[in-house]
């Protein structure tokens, strides 16, 4: 082989590993872009309150009749909140505030009078660890 059949067979190798190389990178499928929306935010009240008392029984272990009275405490919540978010375009800011806080402070206040005060204490801990971690997070 002389010097220009084996310069031409390496530029022919070079062009087709290119070729190969740029039709997988088409072939690739586009990444899928995040989703806005929350999709917490679309679910049900009663379908969020289990899984808060399911991460609240994870916290702190909870017994008997407890499961039942928070699932019923957070679905109340969450429809109450959920209906206050709907009039928040309707709502001056610090009304809206007002309210979202009040419901906050009576979830909050029921919440003591179900769990015992190490049982409160603990999901406190944790609820501020878990708000931490977010913000680290961003």
């Amino acid at each position: 082989m002389n010097k220009s059949n084996l310069c031409l067979l390496i530029l022919l190798s070079l062009f087709a590993t290119a070729q190969a190389q740029t039709a997988t990178k088409k072939a690739e499928p586009k990444k899928e872009t995040k989703q806005k929306v929350n999709p917490k935010q679309k679910e049900q009240p009663a379908v969020r309150a289990k899984e808060m008392v399911a991460d609240l029984n994870t916290v702190c272990v909870l017994q008997g009749e407890q499961s039942a009275k928070l699932t019923t405490v957070f679905t109340d919540y969450y429809t109450k909140r959920d209906a206050l978010k709907k009039q928040k375009n309707m709502l001056d800011k610090k009304v809206y505030s007002e309210k979202n806080k009040s419901l906050r402070k009576n979830k909050d206040e029921k919440l003591m009078t179900i769990l015992t005060a190490e049982q409160f204490k603990k999901w406190s801990l944790n609820k501020l660890d878990d708000k931490k971690n977010d913000k680290e997070a961003e």
